[in-house]
């Protein structure tokens, strides 16, 4: 009931807004029909505007576009816009995805201040009509001759004809913003200021095309000015070749090392386009804020990547980029794949010096560093786009096979896995070299055996997993997910060192972030089992480090730092684990562990109670948490020892375990029930021959009165304990001790 008012609220406003919409959209509409029925009835009923109105028509028809685009624009483009950036900016992966409503229209808001337009339009209105005034009255300005300012008028004209053209081609695409009107703008002051400046050399050259007639003289100077008001850098060259006769050399003799126009796909109005926004050659492209591509631009995002792509590969091998285009390498991804796909024994220095041989280099060193794309960022945008996207495209041609062929696509139950299997095993009969697919078979395979309930099923789906990982690896020896599940196999099945070497080749291979991270998780959980915990710690760090949304990883982190004895840091992890939606058993068993480190028995009791809540069918497992949540108990006192006991049996029962068969024995032994105390100490001992559970033995027999037997109890704690301890010490002095009154007795 409390929502309602809300929600008429919001509406109310959104229909508000709709109607203000309209309203101007109305009232445009009438100015405009009225300039259009307006002008012609004044023109033929009021014979004395007739020149100010002919001259009014013809600036609105010359200028009339551009503030017409501009409103057309702000009506229909901008919901289409701004839902664009969203998509890209998330497959670019630029902006965290609860920032992302706000990031997207700030920038908008800021890229498509209406100001901006208002301010630019006007000045092409304004230069518009002075240079319409000034060719129509060009015979009555004495400053200038009237052939200077023809030449002007038409370098205004190529400016304006180029601004008509880029005008209609980004109002088709509706990528309109500020700057393509300050782009016509400036070529129009451009052409203009050039054409002023160099009039003398247009006039003579139009002379020299003509040879010596004043008419035709005149006509070329005129397309003269107009090509230069077309393609003003064109102007700009030919003017310093002009200058080549006066000077040795020129501020604009030296092209572009790096120019645009070099890149595949990238026209003249590409680059015309580009350049607007600051970006002159390969380096700016290679350099450039994506955010600010993808704002200002219409360019389609593959088309954007790619030419980056492209320019980073220029700005490393320079003129050398024609020599890789010709081995296939037309982008600095493509080299990268080369490198990254070579063999990773020693003959991989051969491959490396035949390629660097093949693209006309010498040093096979050279090749690597050209490799590092640590000074170009935007590779990590572009990398994580070529992942996501390809996830996309994949995803989407299943949902499609799924629609036409009845496929279903993976869920997480037995019979969704084996519509999987089916699915990719079509896929193979088609190509049996997809190594991709095979990999996608093995990744289902081994998911269906972990939820199907027969065992025997379990294992068999486990064994062909195995198999189709071995098949794909054999098709694509570089496939980095195939190492990385086939590690991941090797740790459920506790080979460690196959884990470990793997999850290192994944790594090594693996420039998809997510298999990179995925990796380094299982060659940590492997370090920790193996006991090299500060290698296992620096795995954990680096997948923390650069995703900190991973519980599982923290719960991971969590059981080598409870191994560590770092409790207080194990605790913190387990609460960032369950935060992130970790609420399995293991983190509970984990958290009490860590809980019972800092002797926080009542919360250990807690979180050991939600493990025993979820008992699995491993009675190890059961006994293990039994265990420990018996010792939280036995540490709270005296009121909690019936609970303890009851927690303690039911470990024993399930698994008889030399931990549970101590804390008995304390237990006992707190009670004064000194011979139960020493029936549960000797159960431990008869699983391990620790030297603590002989010190709590001897201690027994001594409240029982066996000296013998605590002696020779206390004797062996001085053969295995460590001489540091006290425990040791106070057996030393206590054996010292019996041993001086056995040789002189009291009379």
């Amino acid at each position: 009931m409390t929502e309602q008012p809300e929600n008429t609220t919001g509406a109310k406003e959104q229909e508000r807004l709709a109607t203000q919409k309209q309203g101007r959209m109305r009232v445009l509409g009438i100015l405009a029909v009225l300039l259009v029925v307006g002008i012609p009835f004044l023109w033929y009923f009021v014979p004395s505007v007739q020149e100010p109105l002919t001259y009014l028509a013809i600036l609105l028809g010359v200028v009339g576009l551009f503030p017409v685009s501009y409103l057309t624009y702000r009506a229909f483009g901008e919901p289409v816009r701004r839902q664009r950036l969203k998509d890209d900016f998330r497959l670019l992966g630029l902006v965290d995805e609860d920032e992302l409503d706000e990031t997207v229209e700030k920038l908008y808001r800021d890229t498509y201040n209406p100001l901006q337009f208002v301010a630019y339009i006007a000045l092409i209105l304004l230069v518009s009509l002075t240079m319409i005034l000034v060719y129509r009255y060009r015979s009555g300005v004495g400053v200038v001759d009237a052939a200077t300012l023809a030449s002007m008028f038409y370098a205004f004209l190529g400016a304006y004809v180029f601004g008509v053209q880029q005008l209609v081609r980004r109002y088709s695409t509706m990528d309109i913003q500020p700057q393509l009107y300050s782009a016509i703008l400036t070529r129009m002051i451009v052409a203009v200021g050039l054409v002023f400046v160099a009039a003398t050399v247009i006039t003579a050259s139009g002379g020299e095309i003509a040879a010596g007639d004043p008419a035709q003289a005149a006509g070329w100077a005129a397309v003269l000015a107009f090509l230069i008001g077309l393609f003003p850098s064109e102007g700009l060259r030919w003017i310093s070749k002009k200058m080549a006769l006066v000077f040795t050399s020129t501020p604009f003799d030296r092209a572009n090392e790096l120019p645009l126009r070099a890149l595949l796909g990238v026209s003249a109005w590409h680059e015309a386009r580009l350049n607007e926004l600051g970006v002159d050659d390969a380096q700016n492209l290679a350099t450039v804020d994506l955010r600010k591509l993808l704002l200002t631009t219409q360019f389609d995002t593959q088309q954007i990547v790619h030419w980056v792509d492209q320019a980073i590969l220029h700005c490393k091998v320079g003129s050398k980029i024609e020599r890789y285009r010709e081995v296939g390498i037309v982008t600095f991804h493509d080299l990268r794949g080369v490198l990254v796909g070579m063999p990773s024994d020693v003959d991989r220095q051969d491959h490396l010096q035949n390629l660097v041989t093949l693209l006309g280099g010498s040093d096979a060193g050279d090749l690597e560093h050209l490799g590092d794309y640590s000074n170009y960022p935007n590779y990590a945008y572009l990398l994580e786009y070529y992942t996501r996207s390809r996830r996309v495209a994949r995803a989407r041609a299943e949902e499609g096979e799924e629609n036409v062929l009845g496929v279903v696509q993976e869920n997480q139950d037995e019979d969704g896995y084996l519509r999987q299997v089916q699915y990719w095993q079509r896929l193979l009969t088609r190509n049996e070299q997809d190594a991709e697919a095979w990999i996608n078979l093995a990744d289902v395979c081994h998911g269906l055996s972990m939820v199907i309930k027969d065992e025997q099923n379990a294992a068999r789906y486990r064994q062909d997993a195995q198999e189709f990982v071995r098949r794909a690896l054999e098709i694509a020896p570089n496939l980095a997910y195939g190492y990385y599940l086939r590690s991941l196999m090797s740790l459920e099945e506790g080979a460690l060192e196959e884990t470990v070497r793997d999850a290192t080749e994944a790594l090594r291979l693996s420039e998809d972030r997510q298999v990179r991270l995925m990796a380094l998780h299982n060659r940590g959980l492997a370090y920790s089992q193996m006991h090299y915990f500060d290698l296992a710690l620096k795995d954990f760090d680096r997948v923390l480090t650069e995703d900190v949304r991973r519980g599982a990883t923290y719960k991971a982190r969590g059981v080598t730092l409870n191994a560590l004895s770092r409790f207080e840091q194990a605790v913190n992890d387990c609460w960032a684990a369950y935060l992130l939606g970790e609420h399995d058993r293991n983190l509970w068993v984990v958290w009490g562990s860590a809980l019972i480190g800092l002797d926080r028995f009542e919360e250990a009791v807690e979180k050991l109670s939600r493990a025993v809540q979820m008992e699995v069918d491993a009675p190890a497992d059961n006994a293990l948490v039994y265990g420990r949540r018996g010792y939280a108990y036995m540490q709270r006192g005296a009121e909690f020892y019936a609970q303890a006991r009851a927690d303690l049996l039911n470990s024993v029962n399930l698994d008889a375990n030399f931990e549970a068969y101590v804390n008995l024995g304390v237990l006992e032994a707190r009670n004064a029930n000194w011979q139960q105390a020493v029936d549960y100490y000797q159960k431990a001992l008869e699983l391990s021959n620790y030297w603590l559970t002989w010190f709590y033995l001897a201690r027994a027999y001594e409240k029982l009165g066996q000296a013998d037997e605590a002696m020779k109890a206390y004797q062996k704690v001085l053969e295995l304990a460590p001489v540091d301890v006290p425990e040791y010490r106070e057996a030393e002095q206590i054996l010292a001790r019996n041993s001086a009154e056995s040789q002189n007795p009291v009379p």
